[in-house]
């Protein structure tokens, strides 16, 4: 799944070994390549393998599509729930819209994180600096972690247990 070039040396190698055999007079391949059966039958072969990778690898982006798809939903419904709780939260109304804001942008860095996880990109920068003081960020920022999927999702978690310590929906 990585460069052609390499994988492609091998049968450029075998292609030159017999050219190198025939200009030696080792082999004579004239004689395999006069009739048009041998075309044929390399035609086919080539045609039906190209259909099939080609497929496969229509299949296969899809599939990766419908799973980035889903992600990004089911992480949208949980945003969705976090603020539809907060309306239950006996906080200001300004402090209602700080969390929104936050929560949402935390939801929005977590997608970012994982698409540039997927795309195996590390010349896109953090957008930490947009989040809150630098205070809150090096009270949470763990080094340990494996990549900044895992760092969003626990700011997450953190945020959500502060905000929703002791809550409960009255009857």
């Amino acid at each position: 799944y990585h460069a052609a070039f390499p994988r492609s040396c091998v049968a450029v190698l075998i292609c030159l070994a017999a050219k190198w055999l025939q200009r030696s007079g080792y082999v004579s391949l004239e004689v395999v390549f006069q009739h048009h059966f041998v075309y044929q039958v390399f035609t086919y072969g080539l045609g039906f393998a190209m259909v099939f990778r080609c497929n496969l690898a229509y299949y296969r982006w899809w599939e990766g599509r419908r799973w980035c798809e889903q992600m990004s939903s089911k992480w949208f419904d949980s945003l969705q729930q976090a603020i539809a709780f907060d309306a239950f939260s006996e906080v200001s109304e300004i402090q209602h819209w700080e969390f929104r804001v936050q929560i949402t942008g935390l939801y929005s860095l977590l997608h970012s994180q994982a698409m540039t996880e997927l795309t195996h990109r590390d010349d896109i920068p953090w957008l930490t600096h947009h989040l809150e003081s630098g205070e809150w960020l090096e009270a949470f920022y763990r080094r340990d972690l494996k990549d900044g999927v895992s760092q969003v999702i626990l700011w997450i978690y953190l945020m959500l247990g502060e905000r929703f310590q002791g809550h409960y929906v009255k009857a």
